[in-house]
Order: structure tokens, then C-alpha cells, then sequence
């Protein structure tokens, strides 16, 4: 009976400690759970009010937010979903291990209540017998032999009494605490369906917001598909530009290029008439230099003669005789030298002649082919002004030299 009841004042000790844990257990699960109902109504509040202000923003945008929120809300459901769902099933499997504890803790109160019945039984006949051997006591003195063993089993009755009146309050306290944890699990079962139904509000919610993403993403299809056409249309449309600005720049190249031939054509007439005018000027500049070498030689024999008229004259000859003889002329006088008067000065009118006679040179010559030659004016092409003798004249020198003073 000692070892009985060592036996189940130690499994009293571990119920009443596994009871603490699980209320404690309890405690803290519904305090979790109630800070996880919080939290959930705050982001239900918040996506609200996020869904108020963006009211004003376009539906893609309000579509986005709310669907980020979601996807974020319902990560933290699941999260805090799994988390339930192992403490729950922690807290059924303590369940059941107390719901064995019960039972043995029944089988031991029947089992006490059978060794009360028999204890009763046991005091009544002892009570019994105690009650005959009292009444035989003062006839048998040897019967007070046995009155030490019938107090210490008074004694062991007592006490095996109070310890069974003990464990009953224990057992009721337990009972108690029992009665108090399954009505903690029933409240967290509400709460848990509380949060089943907030998850299924919560799915919904997502449910939607896939809907309108899938929606959103269609219409961004569609408006894929109707800009890549757009862009196609454009796009062959320039294509079909360019391809006509291609041939017209074609069309260009090759004006172009006819126009350089042409130009290049024109280039080479225009060279070879340079050439020819060149020519031309070349044959007019070397037949004005023979008339000018020309004009020089008559100049010359005009200066001889006049010199030698002048000689004639200081001589006595008259003024229209022809002198001929150069020997007399170069072997003058001193005093008839001396008297030579200062030549005249050329004139025009003495010059018309040798011009006239250059300009009909010059109009006989043959013009080039296909080239307009400028008319020869019948005016003097230059004045004799410019070959005038300056004064003092030009003399010969005994050595046969030509010494020239002034000016040309």
C-alpha cells in the first residue's frame, strides 16, 4: 500500500507539473493568438485604407498595392498559419497524453474508492470484532495482548485516510485545472476558427487580386500586341518611304552624274577654246611685236633721214632734195652739227598709216572655228607718242655703239 501510494503521489506530482506546462502552454498560445487576430485586423484596416487612398490613382496602381499587400498579409498567414498548425498539434498530442493520465487517474480512483469499500468493510468488522473483544475483555485478560497492533492498524487507517482525502482534493483540483485548460482550448479553437475564417476572407482577397492581375496582365497583352502592330504598320511605312527616297536619291545620282559628264564635256570646249583663244592671242601678240619692230626700223630710217635733211639744210641744200649721201652726212662740220635743231614730235596723224596697215593685217588672219573673233576697230591700235626721239637724239658712237639719252 506504501509503495501504491508513493507510486501515485509521484504520478499526482508529474500531472499537477504537466498541467502547469500546459496551462502555461495555453496562456501563452492564446496570447499569441490574440496578438495574431491584432495584427491581421490592423493589415484588413490597412489594406483598407490603402484601398480609400488610392481611390484617386489609377486601377492598375490600386491593383498593384493591394496585391503586394496581399501576397506579403498572406505569406504572414501562412507563416503564422504553420505555426499554429504545430502548436496545435503539439497541444492535441498533450491532449492525449492527459486524456491517459485521466484514465489512469480514474482506474486509481476506482481502485481507491474499491480499498475505501474494503477498509469500510475491514472497520466494520473490525469494529465488530473490537466490539466483542471488549465485551470478552474483562474475561480475558490475555485478548489486551493484541490492543498495541489494533492501535498502530488505527493508526495506519487514519492515515491511509487523510492521504486518500488528500488525493481526492488533489484529484479535484486537478479536476479543476482540467475543466479550466479544456475551456482555454476551446477558446483557442474558436480563435483558430476565427483565423480559418480570416484565411479564407484573406484567400478571397487574393483570389481577387490574382483575378484582376491576370486581367491587368491580358490588357497589357493586348495593348503589346496592338503597339507591336502599330509599330509593324510604321515600320513598313517608312521602309516603303525610304525605298522611295532610295530611288529618288537613284534617280538624282544619276542626274547628277549626267549633269558632271555634261559639265565635264563643257570643261573640255571650254579648254579647248581657252586653248585656241590663247593661240589666237599668241599669233596676234607676235604680229604686234613685228609691227612694233617694224615701227622701230621705219622710226629709225625716219630719224636717218630726217638727221640727214637736217644736214642738208645746214649745208644749203633744199629742204625736198633727197640726200643720199651718208658719208657726207657723217663727216659734218662742227659748226653744222652744232646748229642741229630739236626733232619734232610724232604725231598721230603720222602714224595712221603703219595702223591702218597692222589692222588689215590683223583682220586678214583666219579666226578659229566655232569662236567669235573680236573686230579690229579702223582706229590706231597704239600712237606713235610713245617711240617720240627725246631730245639730244640717238647718235653713233665711233666704235659703231648705240648710246641712248632719255626715256623711252
Amino acid at each position: 500500500k506504501k509503495g501504491n501510494e508513493l507510486e501515485s503521489s509521484k504520478c499526482d506530482n508529474r500531472t499537477i507539473e504537466s498541467g502547469e506546462k500546459l496551462k502555461l502552454q495555453g496562456q501563452i498560445f492564446a496570447r499569441k493568438e490574440e496578438l495574431l487576430t491584432k495584427r491581421i485586423q490592423n493589415l484588413v484596416k490597412q489594406v483598407q485604407k490603402n484601398g480609400a487612398s488610392n481611390s484617386s490613382k489609377s486601377p492598375d496602381d490600386k491593383n498593384d498595392s493591394s496585391l503586394l499587400v496581399v501576397c506579403s498579409t498572406s505569406d504572414r498567414l501562412a507563416q503564422k498559419e504553420a505555426e499554429l498548425n504545430h502548436r496545435e498539434a503539439s497541444i492535441m498530442a498533450e491532449r492525449e497524453v492527459l486524456a491517459c493520465k485521466q484514465k489512469e487517474l480514474r482506474l486509481r480512483e476506482d481502485r481507491f474508492h474499491a480499498g475505501e469499500t474494503q477498509l469500510a468493510k475491514s472497520q466494520q468488522e473490525k469494529e465488530k470484532t473490537t466490539t466483542a473483544s471488549s465485551v470478552k475483555s474483562n474475561e480475558n485478560e490475555e485478548s489486551s495482548l493484541n490492543l498495541p497492533n489494533a492501535k498502530s492498524i488505527r493508526e495506519k487507517i487514519v492515515t491511509f485516510h487523510q492521504q486518500l482525502v488528500d488525493t481526492q482534493e488533489r484529484l479535484e483540483e486537478k479536476e479543476k485545472s482540467m475543466h479550466q485548460r479544456e475551456a482555454e482550448i476551446q477558446t483557442g479553437l474558436a480563435q483558430n476558427e476565427q483565423l480559418q475564417t480570416i484565411k479564407r476572407q484573406v484567400a478571397d482577397m487574393k483570389e481577387d487580386a490574382m483575378q484582376l492581375f491576370l486581367e491587368k496582365e491580358e490588357n497589357l497583352r493586348k495593348n503589346e500586341r496592338e503597339m507591336k502592330t502599330c509599330v509593324e504598320k510604321q515600320h513598313m511605312s517608312m521602309v516603303s518611304e525610304m525605298n522611295e527616297k532610295q530611288k529618288q536619291l537613284d534617280s538624282y545620282r544619276t542626274y547628277l552624274s549626267s549633269k558632271a559628264q555634261e559639265l565635264e564635256e563643257t570643261k573640255r570646249l571650254m579648254q579647248t577654246e581657252y586653248d585656241g583663244v590663247v593661240k589666237s592671242l599668241q599669233q596676234k601678240e607676235s604680229l604686234l611685236m613685228e609691227g612694233v619692230t617694224k615701227l622701230e626700223a621705219e622710226k629709225h630710217a625716219y630719224q636717218r633721214v630726217w638727221s640727214r635733211r637736217q644736214n642738208a639744210q645746214a649745208m644749203g641744200y633744199p629742204p625736198n632734195s633727197n640726200v643720199q649721201d651718208s658719208e657726207h652726212c657723217n663727216n659734218m662740220t662742227p659748226h653744222a652739227s652744232s646748229s642741229r635743231q630739236r626733232p619734232p614730235v610724232a604725231t598721230q596723224s603720222s602714224n595712221e598709216g603703219f595702223a591702218t596697215n597692222i589692222a588689215r593685217q590683223l583682220k586678214s588672219s583666219p579666226p578659229l572655228a566655232d569662236h567669235k573673233v573680236p573686230s579690229i576697230p579702223d582706229k590706231p591700235i597704239c600712237s606713235l607718242q610713245t617711240f617720240a626721239v627725246p631730245p639730244g637724239g640717238i647718235r653713233a658712237n665711233r666704235k659703231g655703239k648705240k648710246t641712248r639719252r632719255g626715256h623711252l
